[in-house]
């Protein structure tokens, strides 16, 4: 999931830098415009685990602290970008997280999500490393 909201970005037009280990998961970031977002990147069933650590991450890099979560038992599923100063070391639930004030990246992060992993499935079934190459190029 990281790998394809990196390539989200990316097909937005930002340049992204994925850590491979640590927090936070992305960096990205626009020559032009604002200083870009640090994002740790969650998914969950019905329930979202935040750390202290994820937190601490997102908040050290620069850029605008972001979680982007993704639970998977909402009946629209979408991704949520937010503000991780407004967040902090517990678990959410999808209707907590609504009420959280939310970033604007500048694009429809779910629409593109979809976009790239429509176009990016056969890649994504066979792993993460053949996905994570597309980053590069």
């Amino acid at each position: 999931m990281q790998i394809l909201v990196a390539l989200s970005f990316k097909r937005a037009g930002f340049q992204v830098v994925k850590n491979t280990i640590g927090v936070p998961d992305l960096q990205v970031f626009r020559d032009e415009g604002p200083t870009g977002f640090a994002i740790e990147v969650k998914t969950g069933e019905s329930t979202i685990s935040l750390s202290k650590r994820d937190l601490e991450g997102v908040m050290s890099k620069g850029g605008t602290p972001a979680v982007a979560m993704y639970f998977l038992s909402d009946p629209t599923p979408r991704w949520w970008l937010a503000d991780a100063r407004s967040l902090k070391a517990t678990t959410y639930r999808r209707y907590d997280i609504i009420s959280k004030p939310a970033l604007d990246a500048g694009f429809d992060l779910s629409d593109q999500f979809s976009r790239v992993l429509a176009e990016k499935f056969s890649i994504a079934m066979e792993g993460p490393g053949p996905l994570a190459r597309l980053l590069s190029d």
